[in-house]
């Protein structure tokens, strides 16, 4: 693709192809408000062709938007806007806005270098299936990104790194730390397999984040209970959603986990659930309770689809498929809306909560650490303490210091 372009026919193209993805009229209608702005902006300069400085230069000059400062929502759907033209103007396509979503199955030229890097991280560091996925999530963009301008990977060079970091102003702050830092890795990749001459890794600009540290959301005993007892378990969904609330409440098992049990995972004979950690690729062995094992068999044989999968959970309802992830953050927030539990808008209402609900009932009953760790999974006793000794009130209570005593005396310095 060139990389200069006649504004009115870009806007044009870019518009048809968001309407071809299905974007809604008012979607488009307001990027269209925007290059408008542009084109004015442009006529001032004099730029009679577009071009991706030109676009990064609208930015900041129009909207004070860069690459190092931190954007707010309406910022980040400016930059959006640009970003379109130039990702189309580039590579013929436009990205999903999510950062997330893969685009592998895009790539042409520098898909086979993607699969070797992963397959050298795995072979040396015995990475997690979620950082392979974050692999293909960022570094698929760069790759085709630079598919777009060189041939060969060994053509890369620093103004096509830096370039392309420019792109990542529409991501918030976290997701464009994870991008830059994959970019790095796989740049060091290449160079220690001598496919490029040069350690291009350097070029990447250093971000700085921090991600704001809160206090885990938990749910008191009571509130547990209401949402329980909220659920009509006389249907297929509140039998399933009961027993995935268990599962969460009552063994802490992660979102992901449960979206992914198996039957395989459930050991009827030996009263347990072993079952391959999503996040750390580490086994979890743990007791199959009663009440989790009654309320598995109640939707297992009276509402779960007929299908043949091993997957245990799926929709209650046409097209019949496992439950998402999305799927599984609802039905506990469906279940609290339905109690009339509290949900603040700093508190969480994932199943997350009742994991860390979990944990501040044992740490208040004074379970020893390392059996707190390993119910939850935890490779490190360190990581549940940092982690969850911040809401064990009892805990924290006995680390505060008496206020030492003194007596006034107007006429003595006291400070």
């Amino acid at each position: 693709m060139s990389n200069c372009h006649k504004l009115d026919s870009l806007v044009a193209s870019v518009s048809t192809k968001l309407g071809e993805r299905g974007y809604k009229p008012v979607t488009i209608h307001r990027h269209q408000r925007l290059w408008k702005n542009l084109g004015k902006y442009m006529e001032k300069q004099e730029a009679t062709t577009y071009t991706p400085d030109i676009g990064f230069l609208f930015l900041q000059e129009f909207y004070e938007i860069t690459v190092s400062k931190k954007l707010t929502k309406q910022e980040r759907a400016h930059a959006r806007s640009i970003k379109l033209l130039n990702d189309f103007l580039e590579t013929g396509t436009i990205f999903p806005m999510e950062p997330k979503v893969s685009t592998v199955s895009a790539l042409k030229l520098f898909g086979y270098l993607l699969a070797d890097f992963k397959l050298f991280q795995q072979d040396k560091f015995s990475m997690t299936s979620t950082t392979l996925k974050n692999y293909d999530r960022y570094i698929s963009r760069f790759l085709l990104y630079l598919e777009a301008h060189i041939s060969e990977i060994s053509m890369i060079t620093p103004v096509l790194i830096i370039n392309y970091c420019k792109i990542l102003i529409e991501y918030a702050e976290g997701l464009t730390y994870n991008a830059t830092c994959c970019m790095r890795v796989f740049l060091r990749y290449l160079y220690a397999t001598e496919k490029v001459t040069m350690d291009y890794s350097s070029k990447v600009p250093n971000l700085t984040y921090r991600r704001k540290s809160r206090l885990p959301s938990v749910f008191t005993d009571e509130e547990v209970m209401k949402i329980l007892d909220s659920i009509d378990r006389s249907n297929a969904v509140g039998k399933r959603d009961y027993a995935i609330i268990l599962l969460a409440r009552r063994l802490g098992l992660r979102s992901g986990d449960i979206r992914t049990l198996e039957f395989k995972h459930i050991h009827w004979e030996r009263n347990i659930i072993e079952k391959t950690m999503q996040k750390t690729g580490k086994l979890l062995t743990l007791p199959l309770l009663e009440d989790v094992g009654a309320a598995l068999i109640d939707y297992i044989k009276y509402a779960r689809p007929a299908v043949s999968s091993p997957i245990v959970f799926w929709n209650c309802n046409a097209p019949m498929k496992p439950l998402s992830q999305q799927s599984i953050a609802q039905v506990l927030k469906r279940a609290a809306n339905q109690a009339s539990v509290n949900s603040a808008p700093d508190r969480s209402t994932g199943p997350h909560a009742l994991r860390s609900t979990l944990a501040s009932v044992m740490l208040s009953k004074d379970v020893p650490l390392p059996i707190i760790s390993g119910i939850l999974g935890h490779s490190d006793t360190h990581t549940t303490l940092e982690y969850y000794l911040r809401i064990d009130k009892k805990q924290l209570q006995r680390c505060g210091l008496e206020v030492p005593r003194f007596s006034w005396e107007a006429n003595e310095e006291v400070f």
